[in-house]
């Protein structure tokens, strides 16, 4: 979302700059009231848009959730395999509870250092698990990477 903005923003900011641009050489050749009263106010949308850009660092927020989400997909792989190492009877309890606590203390730390997302942000995410299952699998995908010994359906 942050991306979008951005780009647009960009983009008109540049095809402001082009007409303010426009607009005052034009001023120099012709003495037309309106034309002056456009071009100033056009000029007075990029100094917004500039003005916006110098307000919120729109990169900036954008690099802040990739991290924070690629942080959180790495807890998921985390637990996932944590998943696994009980499922093959692999890790004592003991050590289940502490790669557990492990795990929850570095999603702690990752919620404490993300910022929030905006209601639009959320409701598009929920749209995209709840339509598409994005980064959800199906038993026969998680299956056909499994070995045979670990697969629900213990098909080869």
């Amino acid at each position: 979302m942050y991306r979008n903005r951005y780009n647009i923003l960009e983009t008109v900011k540049i095809v402001i700059s082009a007409i303010t641009s426009a607009g005052i050489i034009s001023i120099i050749f012709m003495d037309d009231f309106y034309l002056k009263l456009i071009t100033a106010v056009i000029s007075m949308i990029s100094i917004g848009i500039t003005t916006y850009f110098k307000t919120f660092d729109l990169p900036g927020l954008m690099n802040q959730h990739k991290s924070s989400s690629l942080q959180l997909l790495h807890i998921r792989e985390q637990l996932i395999s944590l998943l696994s190492d009980i499922k093959i009877q692999r890790l004592k309890t003991e050590d289940i509870i502490k790669k557990r606590d492990e795990i929850l203390s570095s999603l702690q730390a990752v919620y404490d250092g993300s910022i929030d997302p905006s209601a639009a942000a959320v409701g598009l995410a929920e749209k995209a698990l709840k339509q598409d299952k994005g980064f959800t699998y199906t038993d026969q995908e998680i299956d056909s990477y499994l070995p045979v010994h670990l697969r629900k359906s213990n098909i080869a």
